[in-house]
């Protein structure tokens, strides 16, 4: 997944909500982001009302003016459904059951993204948040 973020490609996962999407999500900018210069950036696009706001959504997460986002952009986007765009690529997350253990779900989605991943993140600040 990490290569295809590198290439210019938006991974897009899906699944119902609550599954786990933004963990994983967060869990893979944390393993990527030192193979990005500039690191990763998460943007919170379910507040937006209106498509043509994501542009400039990017844009203050970047910190940068829309007209210098890179296109085409990496993005690793959670969403219940695809979205459509060209080259993208969409990995389904299926509902995270419960532990045979009894253990807490949490430590599943960190299995999965474990799993998903093929390595433990290292300890690293979480992604920056657009403020």
């Amino acid at each position: 997944m990490r290569d295809r973020l590198r290439g210019g490609r938006v991974v897009t996962l899906t699944g119902p909500g609550g599954c786990g999407k933004t963990r994983l999500a967060l869990r893979v900018a944390a393993l990527a982001e030192a193979g990005f210069g500039d690191g990763a950036r998460l943007v919170e696009l379910a507040p937006l009302t209106d498509p043509a706001l994501v542009p400039a959504s990017v844009a203050q997460a970047l910190g940068v003016s829309e007209r210098d986002v890179p296109t085409p952009a990496a993005g690793l986007v959670t969403s219940r459904e695809r979205l459509d765009v060209p080259g993208e690529l969409v990995f389904p997350v299926p509902p995270l059951g419960l532990p045979a253990d009894g253990s807490a779900a949490g430590s599943s989605a960190a299995a999965a993204a474990d799993d998903l991943t093929g390595k433990t993140p290292p300890a690293v600040a979480p992604p920056h948040t657009a403020g």
